[in-house]
């Protein structure tokens, strides 16, 4: 079995000793009381209202005396004196005969007392005894006296004032001799009235001097019988301090484990004044929290544990109640999450939920409610979250903390009583309807317990390490809680620690780890500086180089090459790995660490498999200084896919870096290969990254894909090499068989070509120079024979109607078959007339065999009759729509006749007859291949590795450049 918790202990502390439910006492009258028949033995039967002979009777059966006060519940015989003129009858000596009075005393207790007094139910009905009847004269009083009950469970005190004429005699009722009283005044209407007193026995009473008449009383004994059920009793400070001090010894001698202890170790007792001002300390207490503060402080305090004010607040997060309309509205998956999922409404879709599509239940006024009309907050249903924030934290005389916390959040099972929100009206609520949330805000202040050598834990769980570290001063020996700071920050940094609650801002890694390296360098802890230094990975260079240098003073380099080693094989930029290479050479004169920083140099390089651009200038330097063979061996590594942008970076550095005037020639040379080899590794990659635009308005616009296309031919002019340009070219003319060629077309081709033509002018190029010209053709020739293919032929139909001519059905039919636009038609209808429809098809074979296909789709009442057009007609109805696109799609390429017919020469021909429907144009491979470097320019003309060159007309193939089928 679990133990108990120190949130339901100390809880339980706080509610039983000051979250008392019922009154200390109960005052009434009873004007309707019944007469009881008082009897006393010696006396007899007492007349009510009591009357001057009955009271003398009374009298006489005690004799006066002086002394000390006689306690309730003593008497006659006692030897205990009482104060003169008060006469004390022993119950035992009473009695009613009144059958009803036992009935009426009995109601008195369990109906009116024991729900004033105690509130809570009873399981066994309480029990009253008549403990004595007392008698008070005029002059005559009681002083302050507490109740000593004899029967056992005995906890309170029930007083019955009887009718008697009487001035004076009023009860003062207090917690203790020297507290302001509370005072009953029973000689209202006295010799018509029944008063009632209930107190618990705890407190103090006394009875005023009488000044007139005489006051008649019967005493019982409340007595608590219900079994397994604390007997009731309100608070005094010696059971104040018994509860408490048990608690707070148990909490201070750690006994508190486990599941038992909450994750902060700190407490915090929800105050209820309002008045209470938290930044004053003592001087800002209300006079409630001022009365519980005066009875815990000293027990906290003797236990030395830290006793602290501060302000809460509270907010609760939730979805509405769902006996409101706004329930039904909210998200879905939140009523789900509950198991609450009832759209009983269908708002779900309204909102753009999920909603069943036949539901048309929804009312559109309620949606329109929801969203827009005047209502208060709906009533918290399902609770989803709930924070405590305290701030203002204020020392009492219990001590203060070190560090000044603002504000920070605390956990559920730090806050006492638990429930301490449950029925208190918020200081603020609103509704968020777009998330269908529910929030309460509430503010108060509490009372904050914690032992002083769990401080820096506290700390370290409601603001995390990073923020703990940064607020610690840098000396020259770690304390015991700088070494807790710092175990807990490497814990963070390694991944196996947590941050503070909430989600305050703290400081991020980087700058938390060179924190680390200060304080390491401080303590002269090479191993704690070893192990913050791999943490530095996103700091500033110049940071790591000050961090460095301040470590080089106190270390030996050495030292710290298991940290430095760590941090440079886990940095993936090479620019950066370079950059921490040349910080840690910068702080060695002595270049004891020249050895493994090359090791690390050379390693950088080997594994460098997907640089970025960020570290081409690093790569351009490595080229400089280690001479091409480094670049070359490494460009063969680099990864096939994710990397255009570095592979044509690169390709423009070692290609400046070739043409500077310091470069040797034979360099020169194999700059250029690496060139080429960057351009060969970029040009499979070049659609990377880039997307066909969702919507173009401007088909022949510039796209990004086209943009990019240009940039390649730009540069292959810029280094003097077409080849990557053919390489590219080529790429664009293969497809593979299932590739939607007309898009493709469409998406690249068409907007290319006019910005390809303005790419050359720009450059000062003839426009229709090679190998440019053959791409214009094969793009071409690709779109007739891919694309607009062959003019298909499809039998006439005749004149007369299709069908029988007289029937809706038949006249539907004959409409479709004559439409040009229309591909399918659908008869949902009854199986005779559907019967009759397929029967005319088959009637008009000769016509309708290769024209129409037929299928019959029997899901839904009734069953459907499809009639559709074969792919070839629809393609032969539409061939005027086919002819008008590819002339279009013909002239983007080449608008003038005269220069079309010389681009296509001998195939011009067959150009017209393919748009014409004539006669399908046919082509072989389609391959731009040949040696054009003339066409770059004499002075800037790099060798072009290719193959003998042959143009291809459009029907042959030949050999030459790359070629890659677009997919």
């Amino acid at each position: 079995m679990a133990s108990a918790s120190l949130t339901d202990e100390l809880g339980k502390a706080f509610t039983d000793n000051f979250e008392f439910k019922g009154d200390y006492h109960h005052f009434s009258t009873e004007s309707k009381a019944p007469n009881p028949g008082l009897t006393i033995k010696g006396v007899g039967l007492v007349g009510l209202p009591l009357g001057e002979q009955d009271a003398k009777a009374i009298a006489s059966l005690q004799p006066a005396v002086t002394g000390t006060a006689l306690k309730r519940g003593q008497a006659s015989s006692s030897s205990s004196s009482v104060k003169p003129g008060v006469v004390i009858v022993d119950g035992t000596k009473v009695s009613f005969n009144n059958p009803h009075w036992a009935g009426f005393v009995d109601d008195l207790a369990t109906k009116t007392v024991w729900k004033t007094l105690v509130v809570d139910e009873y399981t066994s009905k309480p029990r009253c005894e008549l403990v004595k009847l007392s008698l008070h004269q005029p002059g005559a009083s009681s002083p302050a006296v507490q109740e000593s009950p004899k029967a056992d469970g005995a906890f309170a005190t029930i007083v019955i004032v009887l009718p008697s004429e009487c001035q004076g005699g009023q009860v003062h009722v207090s917690t203790g001799k020297g507290r302001t009283p509370t005072i009953l005044d029973t000689s209202k209407n006295a010799a018509f009235t029944t008063s009632i007193i209930a107190l618990y026995n705890a407190l103090f009473t006394s009875v005023q001097p009488v000044t007139s008449g005489y006051r008649l009383a019967l005493t019982y004994s409340l007595i608590h019988t219900s079994p397994n059920i604390p007997k009731p009793g309100i608070p005094t400070a010696q059971t104040i301090d018994r509860a408490f001090r048990s608690v707070l010894q148990k909490w201070k001698d750690g006994k508190y484990t486990g599941e038992s202890k909450p994750r902060v170790p700190l407490m915090a007792y929800v105050l209820r004044g309002r008045d209470t001002e938290p930044s004053r300390g003592m001087e800002g207490l209300s006079a409630r929290d001022a009365h519980i503060v005066k009875f815990v402080l000293p027990i906290a305090k003797s236990l030395g544990f830290s006793v602290l004010i501060a302000s809460l607040k509270k907010k609760i997060v939730g979805i509405p109640h769902k006996d409101h309309f706004a329930y039904h509205c909210i998200p879905s998956h939140k009523r789900s999450r509950y198991g609450l999922d009832d759209d009983l409404f269908g708002f779900g879709r309204g909102l753009g939920l999920d909603a069943d599509e036949d539901d048309y239940m929804y009312d559109a006024e309620m949606r329109e409610s929801y969203w827009h009309g005047d209502y208060d907050t709906p009533d918290m249903g399902e609770i989803e979250s709930e924070e405590q924030v305290l701030s203002e934290v204020t020392s009492l005389e219990g001590g203060k903390m070190s560090v000044k916390l603002t504000e920070f959040h605390i956990d559920e099972d730090n806050l006492v009583p638990q429930d301490a929100f449950k029925d208190a009206y918020p200081d603020g609520e609103s509704f968020d309807r777009d998330n269908g949330e529910v929030k309460l805000k509430y503010r108060s202040n509490a009372l904050v317990l914690y032992r002083p050598e769990d401080e820096t834990e506290v700390i370290l769980a409601v603001k995390g390490p990073y923020w703990f570290l940064k607020q610690l001063e840098i000396a020259s020996k770690p304390t015991a809680r700088a070494n807790a700071v710092v175990s807990a920050t490497l814990q963070r940094l390694e991944g196996k620690g947590t941050r503070g609650n909430g989600w305050y801002p703290e400081p991020d890694e980087g700058s938390t780890a060179i924190t680390l390296l200060n304080h390491a360098a401080a303590w002269k802890q090479h191993a704690l500086w070893n192990k913050a230094i791999p943490h530095c990975k996103g700091v500033p260079i110049a940071d790591i180089t000050a961090a460095v240098a301040n470590a080089a003073k106190v270390f030996k380099l050495d030292l710290l090459k298991d940290g430095l080693l760590s941090l440079i094989k886990d940095t993936k930029e090479l620019n950066r790995r370079f950059e921490l290479v040349k910080a840690i050479s910068s702080n060695d004169p002595k270049g004891s660490s020249r050895g493994w920083l090359e090791e690390l140099t050379q390693d950088a390089l080997s594994s460098c498999t997907n640089p970025t651009v960020a570290d081409v200038p690093s790569l351009v330097s490595v080229a400089q200084t280690r001479g091409p063979a480094a670049i070359l061996s490494l460009i063969p590594k680099i990864e096939k896919t994710g990397t255009y942008a570095v592979l044509i970076a690169l390709a423009k550095g070692l290609h400046e870096l070739r043409q500077s005037s310091s470069t040797a020639s034979q360099v020169k040379g194999e700059l250029g290969t690496a060139v080429r080899q960057c351009f060969s590794a970029a040009i499979p990659q070049w659609e990377e990254g880039l997307y066909a635009p969702y919507w173009n308005r401007n088909p022949t616009g510039e796209t990004d894909k086209t943009k990019r296309i240009c940039e390649i031919v730009d540069l292959c002019y810029i280094i003097g090499d077409l080849q990557p340009c053919i390489d590219l070219l080529n790429s664009l003319l293969q497809f593979e068989p299932n590739v939607d060629v007309t898009k493709r077309l469409t998406e690249i081709h068409t907007p290319l070509i006019p910005h390809l033509r303005s790419t050359l002018a720009k450059l000062g190029k003839p426009v229709n120079s090679e190998p440019f010209a053959s791409f214009y053709r094969h793009t071409i020739s690709l779109y007739l024979s891919r694309v607009l293919r062959t003019k298909p032929e499809i039998p006439s139909l005749p004149s007369k109607p299709m069908g029988c001519g007289q029937c809706a059905d038949c006249t539907q039919l004959d409409k479709f078959l004559r439409d040009t636009t229309s591909s399918s038609t659908c008869f949902k209808t009854t199986q005779p007339r559907r019967t009759h429809v397929e029967a005319q098809i088959r009637k008009e074979k000769a016509y309708l065999a290769n024209y129409v296909t037929t299928e019959t789709v029997k899901s839904g009442s009734p069953h459907s009759l499809f009639v559709r057009k074969r792919p070839e007609v629809m393609t032969a109805l539409k061939w005027g729509d086919a002819k008008a696109a590819a002339q279009a799609f013909v002239k983007g390429v080449c608008a003038d006749e005269r220069a079309l017919r010389e681009l296509m020469g001998a195939r011009y021909d067959d150009v017209v007859k393919a748009i014409e429907g004539a006669k399908p144009f046919a082509v072989g491979e389609l391959v731009i291949s040949g040696d054009f470097s003339a066409s770059v320019g004499a002075n800037s003309a790099m060798e072009v590795v290719s193959s003998v060159p042959v143009v291809n007309n459009a029907g042959g193939a030949g050999g030459g450049g790359t070629k890659r089928k677009r997919k």
